[in-house]
């Protein structure tokens, strides 16, 4: 029998293993320069040469185990964090259940950076 953090567990761990083939694809179109890491690995190896992070209110949240879930009808922001000053700017805002749907918010993002 499972609990409710192990069905969460391996909900979140699938629904990642879709969106990183995604994003994997969805990448091809990205414009600029850029490395595809865990946060664990630039939280742990420092900002190095890298500037910004693309990244997400609710993801951050999960990862901190402030958030358990999504939840219908919560927003959050989308934003790049620069890692040298620590400053996040915002990018857009959809549902939190938009959080493994990497192609949709790569759609998202290269729209916006065209602008």
């Amino acid at each position: 029998m499972f609990n409710n953090d192990q069905i969460n567990c391996n909900y979140h761990n699938k629904r990642a293993e879709i969106a990183n083939s995604k994003l994997d694809e969805s990448l091809k179109n990205y414009p600029y320069p850029y490395v595809v890491m865990k946060r664990s690995e630039y939280e742990a190896n420092g900002a190095g040469d890298y500037t910004f992070v693309f990244d997400n209110r609710f993801q951050q949240g999960y990862n901190s185990y402030k958030y358990k879930g999504a939840s219908k009808g919560r927003f959050s922001y989308f934003y790049f964090l620069d890692l040298k000053l620590n400053r996040q700017y915002r990018v857009f805002e959809k549902p939190e259940s938009w959080t493994y749907r990497y192609g949709a918010v790569m759609k998202v993002l290269l729209k916006k950076l065209k602008k």
